[in-house]
């Protein structure tokens, strides 16, 4: 015999509605980690324009990195020097850091970390608004 005291309600397609949720939940995670990417090549770009160019050869080892993509983060990274340039690793950590050393414009030191931080005000909002692109 049913209790009195317990209210029920039983929602037909339950299983179906929760595949649904879990589909935009995953989506939704595609598209940040596509929308980080793209700000990331954004970042790039703007790099590619500050880095110090002496032989071209610092310049042409620059890439962006896509270190892991898991259900727990992503990493991604900007780099140069590396693999394919291991000679330019510290040379890359060199021209990033020395500030008292003159380079041509536009071209300068922490050509890194100044877009980076350039971006880091605009990022949250452009990762946000390509995630509520998928509720619409």
């Amino acid at each position: 015999m049913a209790n009195p005291d317990v209210f029920r309600i039983t929602m037909e397609g339950q299983r179906a509605a929760a595949q649904a949720v879990r589909a935009i939940g995953d989506r939704a995670y595609a598209r940040f980690v596509t929308n980080l990417e793209d700000v990331m090549a954004d970042i790039f770009a703007e790099t590619q324009v500050l880095v110090p160019v002496e032989t071209g050869a610092l310049k042409r080892s620059g890439r962006v990195v896509r270190e892991a993509v898991t259900a727990d983060g992503v990493v991604l990274s900007i780099a140069y020097g590396g693999p394919s340039e291991p000679r330019y690793v510290d040379y890359a950590v060199y021209v990033h850091e020395r500030l008292d050393v003159r380079h041509a414009p536009p071209t300068q030191a922490k050509f890194i970390e100044v877009p980076m931080l350039r971006y880091a005000t605009v990022m949250e909002a452009r990762l946000a608004a390509g995630i509520r692109e998928l509720w619409r």
